[in-house]
């Protein structure tokens, strides 16, 4: 028995050591980071970064994280790789994919507000130098009695130690120097170093220290305004205390609600019109989904109205629709129709079938995957927007509105009718109606009923139509067939351009670049990196 726990504990004692080299088997951390950042007049930031790299281990690249909280665009990026032996810069080259093994290329991608670079090198027990130049559009805050850069140099997003730093900024003006530079170095959110200068640098390493994973690094430097003369101006002093918030909250409060009584009462009273119909059987007008949705929702359009556009000019025979071999959708374009398109379906069938098809078909899988790259799906976000400008001129020329606030008689009118017809959608049960069990009564109301949000309810009744009346529209490609065959088309459309559509909003608002005064009331900057 003594035997066998001796054995026992030997064996885990074992494991333990395997398990305890097996952890030290892979590990990256940063020996040197040298990093120099110079201001310039315009209050941007020209940026080097020299990051000596201590490999254990195999590794396929490294990435470096910059966050654009507080500095506006991250404009020419470049990397190299510095061999130290020879002074030689090897340059990486950019390009859209890469994969394990490759080297001396990088990636670049934007996800909330962090750009993400991945530089692709293999390395194996070694040091390695990178070296990494680009320019932040927005750092230093030019106030009406000074300067200030208040700066993350090291984010708290870098996942490995930094063993050795040594940090430099430098101002574009030249000596004779206008005033003196002060400035604080937090580590750690506390203040490690106070510097007061009369030159136009600032310069510290770490002193025999390191920063641990997760540990910021941030300066906070003040300046005369004369150092950054083009940088746009706040306009109050740098120890300025804001107007207190509560009281802007109050009076934009009170003003607000006196502005919506003022609006109400003189601007937003809709004009009094001869109608008042409870339900309405027929189409109030037949201008397409879009301008109707336009007049009915208060202006808006949402990403449902065009795939019932799409619907409305299949019902019209603009277009038909069929399966693929997978059984996903197909929008095919019919050579021979007849009808005249409005100018907001003519552009939707040029962007959709000319620049995303083949120029004839639309194939929604092919749609999906607009939304998986950050250039298609924010050029589909553009479109998008395109397209409802015409919309907006189209539904301007139809005089809906006679003021920013309020309908035309005209548009009141028929908004109206719309909402009655709405109703008509939603009690199609309790209404006799004797034309129901028709496939033109469907393929007309389905495209509005979608814009209106009736869909639902009428794709329920849809079982109980003949099905001889299907069969009859099996080569049309009607949308009452598909509805009947296969009733998921609807949603099947719609989730495939919505959520192409939502991650491009995603991307756009990535790639906006906020406002001057975002910088004023917090450190900007910050990211961090690792290994791969």
């Amino acid at each position: 028995m003594k035997k066998f726990l001796l054995t026992f504990v030997i064996m885990i004692l074992l494991l333990s050591g395997v398990h305890a080299y097996a952890s030290q088997d892979r590990e990256h951390g940063i020996a040197e980071f040298i990093i120099h950042i110079h201001i310039n007049a315009d209050g941007s930031a020209d940026v080097e970064e020299r990051i000596t790299n201590r490999f254990i281990g195999q590794f396929n690249g490294v990435f470096r994280d910059i966050n654009r909280r507080g500095i506006g665009r991250i404009e020419n990026f470049q990397a190299w790789e510095y061999i130290p032996a020879t002074g030689e810069y090897i340059p990486f080259t950019e390009v859209r994919r890469a994969s394990i093994g490759d080297d001396k290329v990088y990636t670049v991608s934007n996800e909330s507000g962090i750009s993400n670079y991945q530089l692709f090198s293999p390395s194996l027990d070694e040091y390695r130098t990178f070296v990494y130049s680009y320019t932040m559009t927005r750092v230093a805050a030019r106030f009406l009695d000074a300067g200030q850069v208040n700066h993350y140099v090291i984010g708290s997003e870098w996942v490995v130690p930094i063993e050795s730093y040594e940090i430099k900024i430098t101002f574009e003006e030249a000596p004779p120097i206008s005033g003196e530079l002060t400035a604080t170095v937090y580590i750690g959110g506390s203040p490690h170093w106070e510097f007061v200068s009369a030159t136009n640098d600032i310069s510290f390493n770490s002193y025999n220290t390191h920063l641990n994973p997760g540990q910021t690094l941030r300066v906070d430097a003040i300046f005369p305004t004369t150092w950054i003369l083009d940088a746009p101006i706040i306009n109050r002093n740098i120890d300025d205390q804001p107007f207190p918030v509560w009281i802007i909250v109050v009076l934009s409060i009170v003003g607000l609600i006196l502005l919506v009584i003022i609006i109400i009462s003189i601007l937003a009273r809709p004009h009094k019109v001869d109608f008042n119909e409870r339900y309405y059987d027929k189409l109030p007008a037949d201008n397409g989904p879009a301008l109707m949705a336009y007049l009915v929702n208060d202006r808006t359009i949402k990403i449902k109205d065009m795939i019932a556009t799409l619907l409305n000019m299949t019902k019209n025979g603009v277009l038909s629709i069929s399966t693929d071999d997978t059984g996903d959708y197909v929008f095919t374009r019919n050579p021979g129709f007849t009808c005249v398109l409005k100018s907001h379906e003519d552009f939707l069938i040029q962007w959709l079938f000319e620049d995303i098809g083949d120029g004839t078909t639309l194939e929604l899988q092919i749609v999906r995957q607009i939304g998986k790259t950050e250039d298609t799906a924010l050029l589909f976000h553009e479109k998008f927007n395109e397209w409802i400008k015409f919309i907006e001129k189209e539904a301007e020329h139809l005089q809906y509105y006679d003021s920013i606030w309020r309908r035309s008689p005209h548009g009141e009118l028929e908004y109206r009718k719309w909402l009655a017809f709405k109703r008509y959608l939603k009690n199609l049960t309790n209404i006799e109606q004797t034309d129901i069990n028709t496939h033109e009564f469907w393929d007309k109301f389905l495209p509005y009923a979608l814009s209106l949000g009736s869909t639902k309810k009428l794709i329920k009744k849809l079982p109980n139509i003949p099905m001889p009346i299907a069969d009859d529209l099996s080569d049309a490609g009607s949308v009452l067939w598909f509805n009947i065959i296969s009733p998921q088309l609807i949603n099947v459309c719609n989730n495939a351009f919505a959520d192409t559509y939502s991650q491009a909003q995603v991307y756009a608002a990535s790639s906006s670049d906020g406002s001057v005064t975002s910088i004023v009331s917090s450190a900007s900057g910050g990211g961090g990196g690792g290994a791969f």
